[in-house]
């Protein structure tokens, strides 16, 4: 256009040439000025949209920071796995590198792992809409966390399976935390105990099923109501200002109170009240959790009745009966009036049992139960034993002879009620009874004392074999009669209902060495008695004697039963000698005819002797020892330091061993004279040649200081208590 312009001009064609240059020219430099321009522009928007695309990510990674979350970008088709936000750290930490899958899927809990990569692989194929998963990542340092991941398939192929998977990783740890403290909450607010929760306005919000069921009252009857619709009426206003005032100043209140069922039914609970309070301080809600606590009031009432009735006659048992004893000699209304206490024994009723059985026994017990309460009437009765009754008298008579004589009208008429005859089916029973009584003033007379007396009268009735009435007073002589029945049942218990016990002796390493041979009674009526207790009748009566020798033969034929056997044949077993059995004077031939008879070696067999022996004359004792040595068996001195022996005498004593009595060992860590007195029997053994042995050792400290004090061989109950014969074996068995 401009070329046609200059040539409508009517100019020479010089001009025209230096004016087409000079166009041309200017044309080329408004070329470049514009296409400068134009550059400078395009230079400056990109890099302003660089730095917004820069600052732009920038927030974006500080956002995933702060939110904990991660995006990743999945390029099947070029096999590429990008991650960015800061849980990428936990991953590269756990040894994963970027770009790689595997970093993912090495850190997923191994229980998460094939439902994660299920609904991954479903979600590429198409089978799903949206790809989430909810799953654990751990590694070794770093805590369990759980993951919630999202993502879309973005790119898809012809067939729907997606090139490129894009999404979110997102830490839902701390909700899964609050869901499982939800949870818990949850199933404690709902367990088997009754929850209430109201406001501020005492109006209930929310209740359990535990509720419902001890109430009748459905969430939707109580929701928005005052619990007082639960109360029973039986708790005073007062009651329940001092409870609120509680849960007002302690935050809590707990305690039995009755309240009422929807039916109108009350019922005992068990009620704790606390406050709930928010961050303030401020109060919010009120928790009340209770139990129905009928079950366990009616269970104690059986468990009261059981405890302080008999079963079978329903009358008090022996507890009861001492608390009514208990409550008479305690009381302050002690008046000038006197008591009675009598014991009722059916005589021969054991037999009775024993022949005709327990359910005839039964019947007979609770018909003469029957019959003593009435003969009774406003009386305590109580079943005091298997046939013993009891009966308490509070008010009995104004003075002892008035007392007395109504107590004996009493008993008389007792004995007229329980004489005639109890039929069971065609069996026809009639009682014999003993009544025992002992009269006394409360103020007088502790309730042990009052139980005492009327013991020893009941047992005078039975040792005397009588049937009738029995007072007691203060000139009967209890350890006369105790002996005079022990005496007479020890003399038929010989030998068959004695039976030998043995307590083992052991070395410092606690090897067994020995053991020593304890007699036992098994009284067919009374049970075991003590040695304590019929040993000393048995020396005053001269049946020690017949019990030493059988004793004696028993230890030897023990021995040779043993023989055979590996282990029990090297025990030394040790007899305890009294002083009237070792004075005879056919003592040694017996030991020796003993020994003998049962083929046994003289050496396994120890003799213990008592220091009392030393009250008889020393030639003989010396001679007879000598002459029990001669036959190859041991002689232990036992309980020494406890009698009144010549030292002088003592190194002529043919003795192996000194056995130091059980009353130094038991203060010997707690006392210096005892210490003093151990050790120097350990001396004295040792200078003369003799082992020492301590018995009654019932601590590792003792065993330890008479160890350290030189003492190696032990006895008690530290190593074993006295176990019958059978048991022997496998005692030195389990040591072995």
């Amino acid at each position: 256009m401009s070329d046609r312009i200059l040539h409508s001009l009517s100019l020479d064609a010089k001009t025209v040439s230096i004016i087409s240059v000079i166009k041309g020219w200017g044309f080329v430099l408004l070329t470049a000025v514009l296409l400068y321009a134009v550059t400078r522009k395009y230079l400056n928007d990109s890099s302003k949209a660089v730095r917004r695309q820069v600052e732009l990510e920038r927030r974006w990674e500080f956002a995933l920071d702060v939110a904990g979350d991660g995006v990743w970008d999945w390029r099947l088709d070029k096999e590429r796995y990008d991650y960015a936000g800061r849980w990428t750290d936990l991953l590269n930490q756990c040894g994963g590198q970027a770009g790689h899958q595997e970093t993912w899927l090495n850190v997923i809990h191994p229980d998460d792992l094939e439902p994660f990569q299920k609904a991954v692989n479903d979600h590429i194929r198409g089978l799903t809409e949206r790809f989430e998963n909810e799953h654990r990542v751990t590694c070794p340092g770093h805590n369990t966390k759980w993951l919630l991941a999202r993502g879309l398939g973005t790119e898809r192929d012809a067939d729907g399976r997606a090139r490129r998977f894009s999404g979110v990783v997102i830490d839902i740890t701390k909700q899964k935390e609050v869901e499982h403290e939800l949870r818990i909450a949850a199933t404690a607010f709902d367990s088997n105990e009754a929850k209430m929760i109201t406001d501020t306005s005492k109006r209930i919000v929310r209740v359990n099923r535990a509720f419902t069921l001890i109430t009748g009252y459905s969430q939707n009857e109580v929701i928005g109501k005052d619990p007082s619709i639960l109360k029973s009426g039986i708790q005073s206003t007062d009651f329940y200002r001092e409870m609120w005032r509680s849960i007002h100043e302690k935050g809590y209140w707990q305690g039995e109170i009755w309240n009422k069922r929807k039916n109108g039914q009350e019922y005992p609970e068990w009620l704790r009240i606390n406050v709930v309070k928010d961050a303030r301080g401020v109060v919010t809600n009120y928790i009340a959790s209770f139990n129905d606590v009928s079950d366990l009031k009616q269970a104690r009432r059986q468990i009261d009745h059981l405890s302080h009735y008999d079963t079978l006659t329903h009358l008090p048992n022996k507890q009861s009966m001492m608390s009514m004893l208990d409550e008479v000699t305690m009381s302050s209304d002690r008046t000038s009036k006197y008591a009675a206490l009598m014991f009722v024994d059916l005589k021969n009723f054991k037999a009775l049992n024993s022949a005709m059985g327990h359910s005839i026994g039964d019947v007979i017990l609770e018909e003469l139960s029957a019959r003593l309460s009435d003969a009774s009437q406003h009386i305590a009765v109580a079943r005091y034993g298997g046939d013993v009754f009891a009966i308490l008298v509070s008010h009995i008579g104004s003075d002892m002879d008035d007392a007395a004589y109504n107590a004996h009208q009493l008993a008389e008429l007792m004995i007229a009620k329980t004489s005639e005859p109890v039929m069971v089916d065609d069996f026809q029973y009639r009682a014999d009874i003993r009544v025992g009584i002992s009269i006394f003033h409360p103020k007088d007379n502790a309730a042990n004392e009052v139980l005492r007396q009327a013991e020893m009268a009941i047992n005078e009735a039975k040792i005397l074999d009588t049937t009738g009435i029995v007072f007691f007073n203060e000139d009967m002589k209890l350890r006369v009669n105790r002996r005079f029945q022990l005496e007479t049942k020890l003399r038929e218990a010989i030998p068959q209902q004695l039976f030998l016990t043995m307590q083992l002796q052991v070395e410092s390493d606690g090897h067994p060495s020995g053991a020593e041979v304890l007699i036992r009674w098994r009284d067919p009526d009374d049970g075991i008695v003590s040695p304590a207790e019929f040993i000393p009748v048995a020396e005053k009566t001269g049946l020690i004697n017949q019990i030493g020798d059988w004793v004696l033969s028993s230890a030897c034929q023990q021995i040779a039963a043993w023989s055979d056997h590996p282990v029990l044949s090297q025990l030394i077993l040790s007899v305890n000698v009294s002083l009237k059995q070792f004075m005879q004077a056919s003592f040694v031939d017996k030991v020796a005819e003993a020994i003998s008879q049962n083929g046994i070696l003289a050496s396994q067999l120890k003799l213990e002797l008592t220091e009392s022996i030393f009250v008889e004359d020393y030639k003989v004792i010396i001679e007879k020892m000598e002459k029990l040595k001669s036959l190859g068996l041991r002689i232990s001195l036992d309980d020494f330091g406890t009698g009144f022996s010549s030292l002088a005498y003592l190194k002529r004593l043919p003795i192996d061993e000194l056995k130091i009595d059980q009353s130094f060992i038991r203060d010997l860590l707690e006392s210096t004279e005892n210490q003093a007195i151990v050790e120097s029997i350990i001396r004295l053994g040792q200078s003369l040649g003799m082992s020492v042995i301590a018995e009654g050792v019932e601590t590792e400290a003792q065993r330890d200081k008479l160890i350290e004090m030189g003492c190696h061989r032990f006895q008690g109950y530290l190593f074993a208590k006295p176990v019958e014969v059978d048991t022997v074996y496998t005692l030195i068995a389990d040591r072995h």
